[in-house]
């Protein structure tokens, strides 16, 4: 009950912002079916002379207008759209955003709606305001869902949102980061115009706002959506190459997130093997090490622990996983700290496999 009033509520606020003409002319003439051809020849006789706005409007109420043969109907429709298009080119030259937007609101076949609307978009961003342009588009989606101007749309909604990605402004009013603002962009296109060629720029982005906002969930979460739906961008490697070490980055103690760690590692280490010879190879070589040198820290924090409270059979594991992992990376440090437990514990060093350890291993 409660779901069905609000959708009422909102019906009525979107029809509360339909307008029946553009300029409110007030014509002498009724629209019936039987002087509707005279209207036609009229509206063309506007259009002539340059008035397309009331040229509009008359063509307006005679769409409104019941009853009409199939014939003047069809002329009529199609003199309609084609007067309309004209004046959102005329207002597009001319930088009229806000009269775009009152197209918009006109009791207008959804086609010619959305192409004031998305085009009210597009005077909006010429204007410099990025949020109004933002707000127009989301409300033409809002009304029009899968409407068929959504490419270009999407275009503006990127636009808009990459820059204000890039603005370390402050709006003092408000006192609203525009970051923040952007953040709002770009999620709205991504979740509503998911198959946009630019859409892996939105993510990665996105993924580099909530990184600078150290909210690493939701960064590593955009960085793995630009992998998962655009796996041939070309900024599909570099994100695929940070995701493990936000996943490190995010972590607040190492002895307590050894899946994450582990899972970090394989991440590294299979993008190694996929790209053995890129650019970053020598950062994510470096982030492997990293991956395993919190693992041997992990092992050795947990063998303390162990010897601490006098259980020598888990301090005993936990020491020996801690050495090979040190061993197979060449840290003497921590080799020799693991071998100072073997003394400790009454134990010798066990054989080294020789060879690469497995990428995953029990806790």
């Amino acid at each position: 009950m409660i779901r069905a009033l609000l959708s009422v509520c909102l019906l009525l606020s979107f029809a509360s912002c339909i307008t029946t003409t553009y300029t409110g002319y007030d014509f002498d003439e009724d629209f019936t079916p039987a002087n509707a051809a005279e209207h036609v020849v009229t509206a063309k006789e506007e259009i002539a002379v340059g008035d397309m706005e009331i040229a509009l409007d008359r063509l307006i109420e005679l769409h409104q207008t019941p009853s009409l043969d199939p014939v003047t109907r069809k002329e009529a429709g199609e003199l309609l759209e084609v007067t309309l298009l004209t004046l959102v080119d005329q207002l597009l030259e001319a930088e009229q955003p806000s009269r775009l937007k009152r197209l918009f609101n006109l009791e207008l076949p959804p086609r010619l709606r959305v192409t004031a609307g998305v085009a009210a978009g597009r005077a909006y961003l010429n204007d410099g305001e990025r949020v109004t342009s933002f707000k127009m588009l989301r409300k033409v989606e809002q009304i029009f869902p899968l409407h068929h101007l959504r490419m270009p749309a999407g275009d503006l909604l990127l636009e808009a949102g990459l820059s204000l990605a890039v603005d370390d402004s402050v709006w003092f009013l408000l006192f609203s980061p525009a970051k923040d603002r952007a953040i709002e962009v770009l999620d709205f296109m991504v979740l509503n115009y998911p198959f946009h060629a630019g859409c892996d720029r939105a993510y990665a982005a996105l993924a580099d706002l909530y990184e600078e906002s150290r909210w690493y969930e939701r960064s590593i979460q955009n960085l793995e959506d630009l992998v998962a739906f655009h796996p041939t961008s070309p900024l599909a490697v570099r994100a695929e190459a940070r995701i493990p070490l936000l996943r490190l980055e995010r972590l607040v103690r190492d002895d307590n997130d050894r899946n994450e760690v582990l899972r970090a590692r394989e991440e590294s280490a299979a993008w190694l093997a996929r790209y053995p010879d890129h650019q970053l190879t020598p950062d994510v070589r470096l982030l492997l090490r990293e991956c395993s040198t919190r693992l041997v820290e992990n092992d050795l924090v947990s063998a303390r622990y162990y010897l601490r409270i006098d259980e020598s059979f888990g301090a005993q594991l936990h020491a020996e996983r801690a050495w090979k992992e040190a061993q197979l990376i060449g840290d003497d440090l921590r080799t020799g700290q693991a071998e100072a437990m073997f003394e400790t514990l009454g134990t010798e060093p066990p054989e080294l496999t020789v060879g690469p350890m497995p990428l995953s291993s029990a806790n």
